[in-house]
């Protein structure tokens, strides 16, 4: 499933604010500022653009692309006439909403704005506006309204009932683990900030420092420029995100070490236990460090990754890719804080390594079944041909199914709890990594993420099956690509083909080649990975037609080479032939019949004298 382009009309008279809307959507791929408008004119005008019919691109691809206005209700167009009073600036603001609302029904418009008046907000809610965020929202929750709004959704910071709208949040308000989950994604942007600031400001005190005469001033204002840039964007997310709620009774908690890199150009070696990331995200420990340690690091890189769109690059259908986007960040964080809870549970439990052989799978199982009940609710029911059905015990139903195509597929669950409670090293293309290594990190990231990604994927199995084409099901959970009973119906028949072809061929080649899939998440969305693991008791295992798939291709391996050099060797031969024998010969024949010819003209000739 590929991933609609958001296109982005931004009505804002603040410079500033414009550009760091910009930088802010630059490290996203779906998500892109194609105009601006400092006046209700041209924002009309870019509209008016935006509905021509589209000429046709010369390749024949015509890209998936959303568009949405985002405005400010703000803006010197509606509030330049003082002697207007508060009334008539409303008035004007509501018509122009109508106005696009009435104009260019295509279009989404998001007000991301510091307007508070509530009885504005409340009848331009009224009049069909699709999407509001007061500007001090959180920069994750401002993307999730731009998606949210593109996929024709409505998204709204606060419900809006008859009484008054407020826009300033509670700071002492208690935050639930989704919005914490949230909060807690703007941190590596907000990172990178500082240190790109850092390094210019180290860069423009060594250009200054050089003489005049020396300096290549273009560089120099680029450098400059880039700098205002930054310090613009780290301005609008300072305002973009509100100060955390202070913890009520508890004890400090220790610091984040995610959230304290360390200066450029410092060369200190990091403390005992310390943890780091690098700029592309891969993981990073020092020596000494614990089980827990690890583990932290590995849930917090895997939540911060969720940011990535979660768009499906595999080429292999998943049962989550008919989720719209944050149902799908809600169902993997969900599942990423049971594991959490899980592993802690194990770990005070004092549970011994020979007993994570017997329990692993069935540790997954109820994995599985509390992330179901706690994705959809304990008792959540739905109106199935006139009687309310109870979701989770229906859903439960299907355990061995999901079992034995999802849950006993995944991969050395045995080796990455191990790995997080005990310390045990990981084997890696048969050598031995400690705990705390680059190559065990990454590792142990790398079969969490598919821990998750394949437990999500068995708990929207049970739900395609059962409640696939029911409208409240589609209207809560589904993409909006995803709504028909026709594209349902092929999307369930891909997954069925898929499971099919995997038991009967990849399956045993994965086995006969000794290595596994993973579904890991990269930097776009959701990658695929494949990775060596000695598999030789699975493959003596096989029978019928596995073993057959096995057969072929030891037999192709052993034939093709063979094959390959018979079939050279003929062609090299014919080759010769053709050129050499054949095509010679014919020459010679062509050259006496051309002769001859020659001889029959002189002779015909001299007779005629």
């Amino acid at each position: 499933m590929s991933q609609s382009i958001i296109q982005l009309l931004l009505i804002d008279d603040d410079p500033i604010f414009r550009m760091g809307v910009k930088s802010i959507c630059e490290p996203f791929s779906d998500l892109e500022v194609i105009a601006e408008a400092v006046t209700l004119r041209e924002a009309l005008a870019v509209l008016d653009n935006w509905v021509k019919p589209p000429v046709a691109p010369t390749s024949g691809v015509i890209p998936d692309t959303v568009k949405v206005a985002i405005l400010e209700l703000r803006i010197k167009d509606l509030t330049a006439q003082k002697n207007q009073g508060t009334l008539n600036q409303q008035r004007s603001a509501i018509a122009f909403c109508q106005q696009i609302q009435a104009s260019y029904k295509n279009i989404p418009l998001l007000l991301f704005t510091s307007e508070s008046d509530p009885n504005l907000l409340i009848s331009l809610r009224d009049l069909g506006v699709q999407g509001y965020c007061p500007k001090g929202v959180g920069l994750e929750e401002l993307l999730i309204a731009l998606r949210q709004v593109a996929a024709g959704e409505r998204y709204w910071v606060s419900p809006i009932s008859g009484a008054a709208l407020s826009s300033q949040r509670n700071p002492q308000r208690a935050l639930t683990s989704w919005q914490k989950f949230r909060y807690g994604l703007v941190k590596p942007g907000l990172r990178s900030i500082e240190q790109a600031l850092q390094e210019l400001t180290k860069e423009l005190q060594e250009a200054e420092s050089i003489p005049s005469d020396k300096v290549m001033m273009l560089n120099l204002l680029i450098t400059r420029g880039r700098y205002r840039e930054l310090r613009a964007a780290r301005w609008l997310v300072s305002q973009l995100i509100p100060p955390l709620p202070p913890p009520v009774n508890n004890p400090p908690s220790p610091p984040d070490p995610l959230s304290q890199p360390s200066s450029p150009g410092t060369n200190q070696p990091p403390n005992p236990g310390q943890l780091a990331t690098t700029n592309d995200s891969s993981l990073v420990l020092a020596t000494e460090t614990s089980t827990v340690d690890v583990q932290s690091l590995l849930f917090d890189v895997t939540v911060a990754k969720l940011q990535s769109g979660l768009v499906n690059y595999t080429g292999i259908p998943l049962e989550i890719d008919i989720l719209k986007l944050t149902k799908k960040q809600e169902l993997i964080y969900t599942i990423l804080r049971k594991s959490e809870d899980l592993i802690n549970e194990l770990r005070l439990s004092e549970i011994q390594p020979e007993q994570l052989d017997r329990k692993s799978y069935s540790l997954i199982i109820d994995l599985w079944k509390e992330a179901i009940a706690d994705f959809f609710g304990k008792y959540y029911s739905l109106n199935v041909r006139d009687a309310q059905v109870e979701v989770v015990p229906v859903l439960l139903r299907d355990a061995p199914l999901v079992e034995k195509e999802i849950l006993n597929h995944i991969p050395l669950i045995r080796d990455l709890l191990a790995h997080l409670l005990f310390g045990e090293p990981l084997t890696i293309d048969n050598q031995v990594y400690a705990l705390g290594s680059w190559e065990a990190t990454r590792r142990a990231e790398a079969l969490l993420q598919h821990w998750v990604i394949q437990v999500a994927n068995g708990v929207m199995q049970p739900l395609l099956n059962h409640f696939a084409d029911l409208e409240e099901v589609k209207q809560t959970f589904y993409d909006r690509r995803l709504l028909s009973t026709r594209e349902i119906e092929k999307f369930r028949n891909n997954l069925s083909w898929r499971y099919r072809v995997r038991r009967y061929m990849s399956e045993p080649q994965a086995i006969f080649e000794s290595s596994y899939t993973l579904f890991i998440l990269g930097d776009r969305g959701i990658e695929k990975l494949t990775i060596y693991a000695s598999r030789r008791q699975e493959l003596e295992q096989l029978s019928g037609i596995q073993l057959a798939v096995t057969l072929v291709l030891e037999g192709r391996d052993a034939i093709a080479p063979r094959v390959r050099t018979a079939i050279s060797f003929i062609g090299s031969t014919a080759v010769y032939l053709l050129t050499q024998v054949l095509g010679r010969g014919i020459g010679l024949i062509g050259r006496g019949i051309i002769q001859g010819i020659g001889s029959s003209i002189q002779d015909s000739q001299f007779r005629k004298k």
